[in-house]
């Protein structure tokens, strides 16, 4: 599905079944070049945040990672909805509201 669809951003669980990220990373990553691959898994191991992030995973966060711990700014968010906006060639975040409403997104 990730080699169909070529989303600009694949979450990852760190321990799927058949083989896990790392596998998906494999598959995957060396095709897509412009996919950025994050993992996400309850496990805050060595071997398992090495194993992604050698594979390919951009970050790796734990499940249990509260809000505020979370890197992520203000900026960055509306540096990412201005991304949006502009791939879907909508005006403001109220177009953008009324598209996810009607295609079920939210």
């Amino acid at each position: 599905m990730i080699l169909k669809t070529r989303p600009d951003v694949v979450l990852l669980d760190v321990h799927l079944p058949g083989g896990g990220g790392r596998t998906v990373l494999a598959r995957c990553a060396p095709e897509l070049s412009d996919t950025k691959f994050l993992a996400l898994s309850v496990s805050d191991a060595a071997e398992d945040v090495i194993g992604v992030i050698r594979g390919g995973a951009r970050g790796y966060v734990t499940k249990s990672i509260s809000g505020p711990e979370l890197f992520i700014s203000v900026k960055t968010v509306e540096t990412h909805v201005s991304a949006v906006l502009r791939k879907l060639q909508l005006s403001n975040r109220h177009e953008l509201s009324r598209r996810a409403a009607h295609r079920r997104l939210v």
